[in-house]
């Protein structure tokens, strides 16, 4: 990675956590940390709070990915955004594809500042202008956290640095 930050191949990632670790016992179910579980801690208020107050102050309006638990989670965190004066979007896999298609550009494109998701843009998505992640979705699979994080590490003109928020 080292290699690829110096060549202009990605962006140096920045990774910030809360000064609280999220606890949660978690049972393990098909190989990963048990999502029902995961999504009873992520939807607690003060976490949701957390994470709005962290995008302000580490990403105000930037381009960012919220990689959620459940699809109800993911539409919970871009109420939460919205509700907060951000554009956010909601993307999961049976929405309409036209409508689907129109959050993702307009992440490109500054009409949306977040797009929260669950497991769906994790991997082959890619968006340069993203500037950073916040991750909700704990995982024990590295690649996963690697694709994850990986959206925002893009170089992209003007982007001198790829934010993580990484709250778990």
């Amino acid at each position: 990675m080292t290699e690829l930050i110096a060549g202009g191949f990605l962006s140096m990632p920045v990774i910030y956590r809360p000064p609280e670790e999220i606890i949660g016992a978690y049972h393990v179910k098909r190989g990963d940390f048990d999502i029902d579980e995961q999504a009873q801690v992520m939807s607690r208020r003060k976490i949701v709070g957390d994470v709005i107050s962290h995008y302000q102050r580490h990403m105000e309006g930037m381009p960012a990915i919220c990689f959620c638990v459940s699809v109800e989670h993911s539409r919970l965190m871009a109420e939460e955004f919205s509700a907060a004066g951000y554009r956010a979007r909601a993307v999961y896999g049976n929405m309409p594809d036209a409508e689907r298609e129109s959050a993702l550009r307009g992440l490109a494109t500054g009409q949306v500042q977040v797009i929260t998701s669950c497991d769906l843009i994790a991997e082959g998505f890619d968006t340069p202008a993203v500037a950073g992640c916040i991750l909700l979705r704990r995982t024990m699979s590295l690649g996963l956290y690697l694709q994850q994080a990986g959206r925002a590490l893009r170089p992209f003109p003007g982007k001198t640095r790829a934010v993580i928020l990484d709250h778990v």
